[in-house]
């Protein structure tokens, strides 16, 4: 067993050195080449495998040399040598020649060939399909070879220049070649460019509109003519291939599908940059899709600037893998301010602002999901803190219908202002432009880095007056920021539905932070549904009570709609004497706060002074405030409401436990104080604790005994029909952001009195508990002087009808057959009911009938107790 294990092993020895990887060292004589037989020297790495030596000869002699596995000279390294004959004399001048692989440096004979002093050679060796290796050796004369600096092209209707520039005028044994692919390398074709000026060279192809071009630059020595495409890498000097991801353009313009990186696609570009400034130069001609294959490191800045002509762009991942794309550049853009900027031409964006700059680039989308995919895939970032510029991605402009959504944004910027994703409305010289539809969806933004870090905004480049970013969709996103979640000026209306907002203040001094704040600017109508505020903190310790958080701060102007929010984590970390100014919702404008939950929870550090509220009413605003719960845990200075509201019905109020400190509208400790002090507010309000699934880490989802529980019950709002996860809210629903578990119903049916029109039941009914202004109203059934309808009720519920609302006069009735009749006594719960008689109605039909024999007289009259 031991004999056969050490014959395997030594077989297998015998196979690894068989197995040849390349001649990267070379041995053999100095004259200027640094050279020796005891430690081999490697080679540099070119183009196919090959590898290469440069020198400039220092001695006029027969120069020796063989080539070798390792740097070793040891027997069994592996060797390449004039087969095992005497050295051979190579006369090939820059042809191809064959080396031969033996185990041992002596087993066969070297290589020489002859120098000349002041002479700059190179050796070129590239193993074959075998063994035994391809080497040559070019003779350059007295000229250095020359190398590739700059590649840079023009596009001509159809034709494409490409330019090279060489760090000097190439020698007498040198030329200079472009080498071409238009179906990415499975053929390809190698021309000659042609000497322009100074160090300048050029050839020109001819293309068709919608070729896609790959290529790169490259030099050969003692070439008279272009090497067979097989041979290209080996006689390749040196060269230029945009840092071994080839140079690639579209010719034409854009459609279909392009990868980046390009990889073994049809298609394709080595950055998102040069994609982008191929599409500026070449337009677009249809769909473009430009799939992300890898990770992506983006030396410049990128500006999209292109009419799309009616077609639209889209940016997403190519399969259901991460994908990064990561931005470097550490100083910021003249203007506009921003890492990749849809709307604006430039490469690198070192320009500043000007009319020719701002192309209205319609119908972009950024897509992080893959094709089928449902996981963020793509995520744009920055490379380290020290970078300035403020945005990842920024609309600028006449953009029309743009999407980014199912991303994930990280700024890594300490700098001012890190911002995400923005959109920018323009004024310049002759223009006034804005972007309109725009659909932020689904993405995680965070920008935490800076005390000053935004999630979004909408602002303005200079003094505007109308343009607007209009048609605002902010929905479904998770955003984490210090400084603002969203920050919006010169906006125009927009949807704000369904993001979680978590807004982490750690020590700026002397400012106020926001949740979504509103500001210089903006007009129209906000809608704000549907969002979570999960965290709003601060560590404010400057000693004014204009600073702190606010979870959402208003415009006046504009009118909000607030409604299925929920709002919690507000806490105070520091421990400074400072008065903070902290709020949910500061509210401005005419805002129409409806069904949302609030918690206001112990302040972590609770002995400092500070505003603590959930609604902070400026003087004058139009607020609207019904079918909320606000809860206060904290007993400091929290403040339900700060001061007097337009109209406020059916909220939830409850100072728990202890809360001696606490207030309803800034210094009622009580609801009852509240309500006998403002008797048109808060008439049907109530104080009753509820039950949260998890306040601490906002999930305010109704639980426990809150869920059925009678007390939270609440006329439904014409404008809130579903809750916040969209189930849809019953006519008798919960008070709150949660529509819980449906409360229980009866149906009621009544005969009533011949012509009576309408009839109505008040009661100790849920969310209508003997209200008789608007009370629950019952339906025809088709049956004479029946009426029915099913209302949420207990089972121990009281109740009278009643013909008209408003006014208990006009209550069933009694008749006790003299005399007058009297009101009804409360009703408890029967399936069907009869009312004889109304105590009072506005008008009543009678009907007379006559016998045959009678006839109908003239003039008929009635004496009766009507009108006395």
């Amino acid at each position: 067993m031991k004999k056969i294990t050490l014959l395997m092993l030594l077989a297998a020895s015998i196979g690894l050195l068989q197995a040849q990887t390349s001649p990267d060292y070379i041995f053999g004589s100095d004259n200027g080449a640094g050279w020796n037989w005891t430690t081999g020297t490697q080679g540099t790495a070119s183009l196919g495998n090959s590898y290469k030596w440069q020198f400039a000869a220092t001695a006029t002699d027969n120069h020796y040399f063989k080539f070798g596995e390792t740097a070793s000279n040891a027997d069994g390294s592996g060797f390449w040598v004039n087969s095992s004959g005497p050295d051979m004399n190579y006369t090939g001048g820059g042809a191809k020649w064959t080396a031969y692989y033996r185990s041992n440096m002596g087993d066969g004979g070297a290589i020489y060939t002859a120098i000349t002093s002041g002479n700059y050679y190179v050796v070129k060796a590239r193993k074959q399909a075998g063994n035994d290796i391809d080497f040559a050796v070019f003779d350059n004369g007295a000229a250095a070879p020359v190398t590739i600096s700059s590649v840079t092209r023009t596009i001509s209707s159809n034709d494409l220049t490409v330019t090279a520039t060489a760090s000097a005028a190439a020698g007498t044994n040198e030329k200079i070649w472009l080498r071409y692919s238009k179906d990415n390398w499975t053929t390809s074709t190698t021309t000659e460019m042609t000497f322009t000026s100074g160090t300048s060279y050029a050839a020109t192809l001819n293309c068709t509109s919608g070729d896609f071009v790959s290529y790169y630059v490259l030099t050969t020595i003692n070439q008279t003519s272009a090497p067979a495409e097989t041979d290209v890498d080996f006689y390749t000097v040196n060269y230029n291939n945009n840092s071994g991801k080839n140079y690639t353009v579209q010719i034409g313009p854009f459609s279909g599908n392009y990868y980046i990186p390009q990889g073994t696609n049809a298609k394709g570009f080595d950055l998102l940059s040069t994609a982008v400034n191929n599409i500026n130069t070449t337009g677009v001609g249809g769909d473009v899709m430009l799939y992300i294959t890898d990770n992506i490191t983006e030396p410049a800045n990128i500006g999209l600037g292109v009419n799309t002509n009616g077609h639209s762009i889209t940016i997403r991942p190519d399969q259901d893998a991460d994908r990064t794309i990561t931005f470097t550049q550490t100083s910021d853009n003249k203007s506009p301010s921003g890492h990749f900027v849809i709307g604006y031409v430039g490469s690198g964006l070192t320009s500043s602002w000007s009319d020719d700059n701002t192309i209205a680039t319609n119908n972009v989308t950024i897509d992080g999901y893959a094709v089928g995919g449902s996981t963020r895939r793509l995520k744009f970032t920055t490379s380290n803190a020290s970078i300035t510029s403020s945005k990842l991605t920024v609309v600028v402009g006449a953009c029309q219908n743009t999407t980014i959504k199912n991303c994930i944004y990280e700024s890594k910027t300490t700098g001012t202002s890190a911002l995400c994703i923005g959109t920018v409305s323009r004024k310049g010289v002759n223009i006034e432009v804005y972007p309109n539809g725009v659909l932020i969806e689904n993405n995680i933004i965070t920008s935490v880095a800076s005390g000053s870090g935004q999630g979004l905004n909408t602002t303005s480049s200079g003094t505007l007056t109308t343009a607007k970013t209009t048609g605002l969709v902010v929905k479904n996103n998770i955003i984490t920021a210090q400084g603002r979640c969203g920050w919006f000026y010169y906006c125009n209306g927009g949807d704000f539905i369904g993001n979680e907002l978590r807004l982490t203040q750690l020590g700026n001094a002397g400012t106020v932070n926001y949740g979504l704040w509103f500001g210089t600017g903006v007009a129209g109508t906000f809608n704000l549904y549907s969002n979570k505020i999960i965290l709003i903190t601060t560590k404010e310790a400057s000693a004014s009570g204009t600073f702190g958080t606010r979870g959402i701060s208003l415009a006046s102007g504009c009118t909000f709609n607030i409604y299925n929010n929920t709002f919690a984590g507000m806490d105070r970390l520091s421990s400074a004497g400072a008065t903070v100014n902290q709020c949910y919702i500061f509210v401005q404008g005419t805002c129409y706060i409806y069904n949302n939950s609030f918690y206001m929870p112990s302040l972590t550090i609770g002995t400092t002074p500070g505003y603590y509220n959930s609604l902070q009413v400026y003087d004058g605003s139009n607020a609207y405030v019904k079918n909320n719960i606000f809860i206060a845990d904290d007993d400091q200075k929290a403040v339900i409401i700060s001061s007097t509201t337009k109209e406020s019905d059916y909220n939830i109020f409850y100072l728990r436990a202890g809360n001696t400190n606490a207030r309803i509208l800034g210094s009622y400790a009580t609801l009852a104080d509240y309500q006998a002090a403002n008797p048109t507010k808060d008439v049907h309000s109530k104080s009753v604790d509820v039950n949260f699934v998890d306040a601490a880490n906002g999930d305010l989802r109704l639980t426990g005994t809150s869920d059925g529980d009678a007390n939270l019950g609440v006329p439904r709002l014409a404008e809130v029909t579903t809750d916040m996860f969209g189930t849809p809210r019953h006519f008798i629903t919960y008070a709150g952001a949660h529509e819980a578990t449906p409360f229980p119903t009866k149906t009621f049916t009544v005969t009533v009195p011949n012509g009576t029109q309408h009839v109505y039941i008040a009661g100790s009914f849920i969310g209508k508990d003997w209200v008789i202004n608007d009370p629950f109203e019952l339906t025809p059934t088709g049956n004479p002087n029946e009426f029915s309808g099913t209302f949420p009720c207990e089972d121990n519920v009281e109740y009278k009808y009643l013909c008209e609302k408003g006014d208990w006069d006009y209550q069933e009735a009694v008749y006790q057959g003299s005399g007058d009749p009297i009101q009804h006594g409360n009703r408890t719960y029967n399936a069907n009911d009869v009312v004889d008689i109304w105590y009072r109605v506005k008008s009543v039909t009678l009907n007379v009938s006559f016998e045959p024999t009678v006839g109908v007289p003239n003039q008929l009259f009635i004496l009766s107790s009507i009108n006395n």
